[in-house]
């Protein structure tokens, strides 16, 4: 059987504070520009989740090279913190491009929950869309849901 579209289920939004702390920049071998700074923070809201982004975790975008300065790739990690007290570390790899033209950038997304009520996330890859909003940015973020099972 052929997968002709990716099916996926909306988990939840992130408004985040766009505003970020201090850039360490650094160059990298293959003329990649790198630099990491920590998130501003933000909030979470879902069906299914409800909390915060916390302050101080580390993303690390670079652009690609100097050959190629308008796209740009993501390696983040942010820690959400529920309403109802539990973390959870949310991972992510993407990329932003001149062909995408509204300006935003996709992510591929992968969850560390502790046990409890969002250790379902754990079995979870999710994909995103990320823009800005304003002086803030904000991520739609959806489950990819299974197709089919295995016997089929």
């Amino acid at each position: 059987q052929q997968l002709s579209a990716l099916p996926v289920q909306f988990l939840f939004r992130i408004i985040g504070n766009a505003a970020v702390g201090e850039r360490m920049r650094v160059t990298g071998p293959m003329g990649g520009r790198y630099f990491s700074t920590s998130s501003a923070g933000g909030t979470v809201e879902g069906p299914s989740i409800k909390g915060r982004m916390l302050t101080g975790f580390a993303w690390g975008p670079h652009r690609m090279g100097e050959s190629d300065m308008r796209h740009m790739h993501y390696d983040v990690r942010v820690l959400l913190l529920t309403d109802d007290g539990q973390h959870i570390l949310m991972r992510y790899r993407g990329t932003n491009s001149p062909t995408y033209a509204d300006g935003s950038w996709r992510v591929g997304i992968v969850f560390e929950a502790e046990k409890g009520p969002y250790e379902w996330l754990n079995a979870i890859v999710a994909i995103g869309v990320g823009r800005k909003i304003g002086t803030d940015v904000e991520y739609r973020i959806f489950a990819v849901t299974p197709t089919h099972s295995d016997s089929d």
